[in-house]
This record gives C-alpha cells, sequence and structure tokens, in this order.
C-alpha cells in the first residue's frame, strides 16, 4: 500500500538530495543505445516540478555557452519555431501521467524525433516500453518537486541514448559533494529564511523573490514551492525588466519583503545589490534580505543549493501552517477540469491504458 506524503517526508526528502544524486548516478537507463551527436540542440519537455530541470539546463546552456543548445518546452504543444527543426528530445514527468506531457510524446513520435523519457510509471512508461524507447526510471512514493536532483541525472543519462550528450556528470558530482558539505548550513539557512518570510507575513507584507537571467527557473521554482509546500503566495522579480516597471508596487500596501538571489560571480547582481540596498534605505516598508551563492562551483552546484535551501524553507512554512503537500484540491479541480480537453487532443498512443 502506498504511504500518504506529508511535509515531513517532504522536509527528509530535501536533505536527502546529495543521497538522491548518488543513487541516481548509479542507475543506468533502460533500452540505451548510445548514438553519436545528431545536431544542435536537444529538447527538454516538462510541466510543474517536471519542468524545472529543464528550464534550468535551458540556463546551464545559456550560461556554458553550449553548442548543444537546450530548449525547455512547458506547454501542450511545440514551439512551431522548434517543431520545424529535426532535434531530439526528452519527456519528462514524474508520475507519467501529465497529459500535457504525453500530448507532446505522442507528436515526437508521429514526427519520428529520436526520443527518451524520465518518469517513475503511468501511461508515460507504457508507451515508452511498447515504443522501445531509452527510459530513465526514478524511484516511486515522492513528489516531482523533491526528485529534482533525480530527474537532473536522468535527463543526463538519457541525453546520451538520443545523442544530444549534455556531459553534466561531473557538475552533478560536484553538486552532490556540495550539498553533503553544506547540508548542516544549507538546513540553518532555510529555516532562517522560513522564520524571515514569516515574519514578514504576520507585518502584511507581500513576498517577493528577485534575481538576474540565470537564476529565473530558480525564482519560479521558489515561487511555486512556496505555493505547493506552504499555501504562501509569492512574485518573482525577473531583473533587470521588473526594475522598469513591476518594482513600483513594492511599496504598495504594507509593503514587500524581497529576497535578493545574488551570485558573486555576477557583476549584474553585485550593481543590483547596490540597488536594493538603496531601496531598502529610502523605504522602510521594502525590506531586502540577501541570499547569496556559494563561491568556487559551477552553476548547477549553486542552482541546486539555493534549490534545497528553500525547499527546506517552503516544507517548514507548510509544517507551521499545517498544509497537505500532497492533496491540493485547485490542482485536482484543474486536472478535473482541463484533462477532459487534453485527452481529446492525444493521438491513441495511451487509448488502451
Amino acid at each position: 500500500m502506498r504511504h500518504r506524503i506529508t511535509i515531513d517526508h517532504l522536509y527528509k526528502g530535501y536533505l536527502e538530495w546529495p543521497e538522491k544524486i548518488s543513487e541516481s548516478l548509479r542507475i543506468q537507463p533502460k533500452n540505451c543505445q548510445e548514438h553519436g551527436e545528431r545536431g544542435e540542440g536537444l529538447l527538454i519537455v516538462g510541466i510543474g516540478g517536471s519542468g524545472a530541470p529543464g528550464r534550468i539546463l535551458e540556463s546551464f546552456s545559456i550560461i556554458r555557452g553550449s553548442p548543444l543548445h537546450i530548449w525547455s518546452i512547458n506547454s501542450v504543444d511545440l514551439d512551431p519555431r522548434i517543431s520545424s527543426k529535426n532535434l531530439p528530445a526528452i519527456c519528462v514527468s514524474y508520475s507519467g501521467t501529465t497529459l500535457e506531457t504525453i500530448k507532446i510524446l505522442e507528436d515526437l513520435l508521429s514526427m519520428k524525433r529520436p526520443v527518451g523519457v524520465v518518469t517513475s510509471g503511468g501511461p508515460l512508461l507504457k508507451i515508452a516500453e511498447r515504443e522501445s524507447l531509452p527510459v530513465f526510471m526514478l524511484n516511486q512514493g515522492s513528489l516531482p518537486r523533491v526528485e529534482l536532483p533525480s530527474m537532473l541525472v536522468g535527463i543526463d543519462k538519457i541525453s546520451r541514448c538520443v545523442g544530444a550528450s549534455l556531459y553534466i556528470e561531473r557538475d552533478l558530482a560536484e553538486a552532490r559533494d556540495l550539498l553533503n558539505r553544506e547540508r548542516r548550513s544549507i538546513e540553518d539557512l532555510g529555516l532562517e529564511i522560513a522564520s524571515k518570510i514569516d515574519e514578514a507575513l504576520s507585518h502584511g507584507k507581500r513576498i517577493s523573490v528577485a534575481a538576474t537571467r540565470p537564476y529565473y527557473p530558480i525564482i519560479h521554482r521558489i515561487r511555486t514551492e512556496l505555493s505547493e509546500n506552504a499555501a504562501i503566495p509569492s512574485e518573482p522579480l525577473e531583473m533587470p525588466e521588473t526594475g522598469h516597471n513591476q518594482v513600483a508596487s513594492l511599496r504598495s500596501g504594507k509593503g514587500s519583503l524581497v529576497i535578493h538571489i545574488v551570485d558573486q560571480d555576477l557583476g549584474e547582481d553585485l550593481a543590483l545589490r547596490g540597488y536594493f540596498k538603496e531601496l531598502s534605505e529610502r523605504y522602510p516598508e521594502i525590506e531586502v534580505l540577501e541570499i547569496n551563492t556559494p563561491g568556487g562551483v559551477g552553476y548547477l552546484s549553486k542552482a541546486l543549493y539555493i534549490a534545497m535551501v528553500f525547499g527546506i524553507a517552503s516544507a517548514a512554512l507548510g509544517k507551521e501552517r499545517n498544509v497537505d503537500p500532497e492533496y491540493i484540491d485547485e490542482m485536482r479541480l484543474f486536472r478535473d477540469h482541463m484533462y477532459g480537453y487534453y485527452s481529446s487532443l492525444l493521438r491513441g498512443f495511451v487509448s488502451s491504458f
């Protein structure tokens, strides 16, 4: 019988990220025959928590200046500007029941694209097995937001099976070592952030999370985790764009707590630090909490460090609020309402499941 996932399970799961990376690195994909490089890019398809690894890797490919460009697809249709390219793809769905991702997998199969799958089961796995696609199996009994490191490893391993190798195993091992080494300080920082957010909310402040381009995927993930794990609304501030508009509302109501993610290796982030410092000094209703990425490591290590910190923070806040992280009625209602429509778009690959 499947155990119920509680907020305590989530908290423990975030702390176990180093072990999740190590375990995943030992797993070999099924039906994998490594090919030579097929082209200039890779599509990574996923939505919700299963879409986060693709968005992070898209940023990583831009920062690294890799000739293999990554496009993250978080929708029910392929972008026509991309669908015309003969690019291999990886479909990611932790549960294997995400109809938006299943729909795109069907489209890719109809176009005869090289495609692989990262999942723990469901119709997505059944399609992959029937079509003899390469599959990386995730452990069951969790939630996608906790399995971010495992999905990243799975995507790396499947990339070799579809001829678009990412070569990020060393980056993932570096992240594992960092998270293991800093586990206690990560937990302490997560709890400190949770306390700051709780205090800000008690004073009626809104929560905003700011970062520059490399960390857009992280601040959007923070928003979703605060929502799913703790039922707390927040807004991402994509700098510099929101510096030209959205910051105008930070003083409204009783003000804001702005959590600023700073990578000290980026000059833009250091300049932005000065802006937020002056903003908070000029307007006391705007409080700024600066969170620094660790130094001396690569982008994936920094991204997973921040993600682990805020995973712990959101779980701690959810525990205080008695949130059930598995049963979220609004999300179930969305699926009940929309999946009837999405099912009508399918090509029949799952009709027998």
